[in-house]
């Protein structure tokens, strides 16, 4: 597991050639981030994992080399419809709500657990490393 800011990589490169799962949980914020972004999910060789409420990490879905999973908080959101009906993976959660593990289309998982921001990305990470849905559920459960 690695976590790093974009002034990071760009100034100091990503350290790997490549990943099993990568996550970008916030787009761009300031000139010269894109590329750095671009570089984690670039890396990602099973799953690249990008937040779908954030205009700025779905233009960085274009930059995978493997599959990429959408987290949001909004079932309604047209990228995520789109990307799920292609057969993608999508985790959705809400703040009072379950969180749903989607792939290729076809229902997962449903973790219910007091959802956090976080925890939907680290349901995407997990999936992405091929953890099975009931360790993610214990992990979930603390």
């Amino acid at each position: 597991m690695l976590e790093a800011s974009p002034g990071r990589v760009r100034n100091r490169g990503l350290g790997l050639d490549a990943c099993a799962a990568g996550a970008v949980l916030t787009g761009p914020s300031y000139p010269g981030a894109l590329r750095p972004l671009e570089l984690v999910i670039g890396a990602a060789t099973g799953l690249a994992v990008l937040d779908a409420d954030d205009p700025g990490c779905l233009a960085l879905a274009a930059a995978a080399q493997s599959r990429v999973c959408l987290v949001t908080t909004d079932a309604d959101n047209p990228e995520l419809v789109e990307h799920a009906a292609g057969g993608g993976v999508v985790v959705r959660h809400r703040a009072s709500g379950p969180i749903t593990l989607l792939d290729g289309g076809d229902f997962v998982a449903r973790f219910d657990h007091p959802p956090t921001r976080w925890a939907g990305f680290a349901v995407a990470l997990a999936h992405g490393l091929g953890v099975d849905a009931r360790h993610i559920d214990q992990a979930l459960r603390g």
